[in-house]
């Protein structure tokens, strides 16, 4: 069993106050005593006000930004590995600046380790204290450094690259060297996760920043759109490699490989719209949703209409895997290039309506789900 130590919340969150008048035109409200002392606030000290897009106001000391709670997790006998990591991640995506792991009397070598795995698989999170019973961890990095735009961008840059790799052990398994599949995935974790983070973070602090392009919702949809797209990016290498042994006849490696080509182009097309500037997001989901299709036929025909008998039974459970992984790439492109529709207001229709799957829906709204699900 594993217990997250937090401190409970404020039950003073909220104040209820009357609008006063303090000049010709200006409206003022008090702050609460026990805020003022909490702030340690002075008269006349600066504060920072926005406004936000559900009407609510952010009153803020200049350069004191929200800042959330350390996080304390207290290992029991009996916890295993993985529950673990599990409340390490959790308390990090949360935002906790501060983790404190403590073990009694002291903590197991196996303790240590899992921390130190996490640790692997953070951006800029170190130890900063360390002792026979407890490990304490923190959150090195500055939250302005990296804006959330520049921040999926170089997500969205890794699993394109991931899923390049994984086209290139498809046409040639024999010629590439062994790939460590769980290596990169977890570099794409690391900054799925940061990602996460950095939405929590931004909705703490009342939104997003001067410089963002994508409110905290958009970030996280798109975020996990690419976290999951990664793991079908190793899938696909590793079934790649593995069809690469088993003897497939031209046609059907051919067909294969253009499927794939079309999953990745068309998940490029859907990053190059987190752009600042970008537009023609139809565009991109009316692509996915063709290559959805179109894997999705060769699936219920046999991978291609390929003949029985002509592939290894071994074969057709490869294939099979390797045509879900294409089309979960496609709807994950078109899941990103539907955010971005969601986002910008204000569009000129086509001049006809969308085209139809055989099943009756439109491309938009989703017709497998948001973030690919069915």
């Amino acid at each position: 069993m594993m217990r997250s130590l937090e401190p409970a919340a404020r039950t003073d969150a909220e104040a209820e106050r009357r609008l006063r008048r303090v000049g010709p035109v200006t409206l003022g409200v008090t702050i609460p005593r026990r805020w003022v002392r909490d702030w340690k606030a002075r008269p006349g000290a600066p504060v920072r006000l926005r406004r936000t897009a559900d009407g609510a106001v952010v009153v803020r000391l200049s350069g004191e930004p929200a800042i959330p709670n350390g996080a304390r997790i207290s290992v029991v006998p009996g916890a295993s590995d993985d529950q673990l990591l599990r409340h390490l991640v959790a308390a990090y995506i949360r935002g906790a600046p501060r983790i404190m792991v403590d073990q009694r009397p002291r903590m197991t070598a196996a303790a240590r380790q899992v921390v130190h795995a996490f640790l692997q698989r953070t951006v800029q999170t170190e130890i900063v204290e360390e002792a026979p019973d407890r490990v304490v961890l923190q959150d090195v990095t500055d939250s302005e450094a990296l804006p959330s735009t520049q921040l999926l961008q170089r997500l969205g840059a890794m699993v394109l690259e991931l899923h390049r790799r994984a086209a290139e052990v498809s046409a040639a398994a024999p010629m590439v060297p062994p790939v460590d599949w769980d290596r990169l995935d977890d570099e794409v974790d690391r900054y799925a996760w940061m990602a996460e983070r950095r939405v929590r973070q931004r909705i703490e602090q009342g939104g997003s920043g001067p410089n963002e392009l994508w409110d905290p919702v958009s970030t996280l949809l798109i975020a996990r759109a690419l976290e999951r797209s990664a793991d079908h990016a190793v899938r696909l290498g590793d079934t790649g490699s593995r069809l690469a042994e088993v003897a497939l006849p031209d046609a059907v490696r051919q067909v294969l490989r253009d499927q794939q080509a079309q999953a990745v182009g068309v998940l490029a097309e859907a990053l190059e719209l987190l752009r600042p500037g970008a537009s023609d997001a139809d565009r991109v989901i009316d692509a996915a949703e063709a290559v959805r299709r179109a894997t999705e036929t060769i699936q219920e025909r046999g991978a291609a209409g390929n003949p029985a008998g002509s592939t290894p039974p071994v074969a057709d459970g490869w294939v099979r895997i390797f045509l879900q992984s294409v089309e979960r790439t496609a709807a994950y492109a078109m899941d990103i290039a539907e955010v971005v529709l969601d986002r910008d207001a204000g569009a000129v229709l086509p001049s006809r309506p969308p085209e139809r799957s055989a099943g009756g829906h439109s491309t938009h709204p989703y017709p497998t789900g948001r973030e690919g699900g069915k």
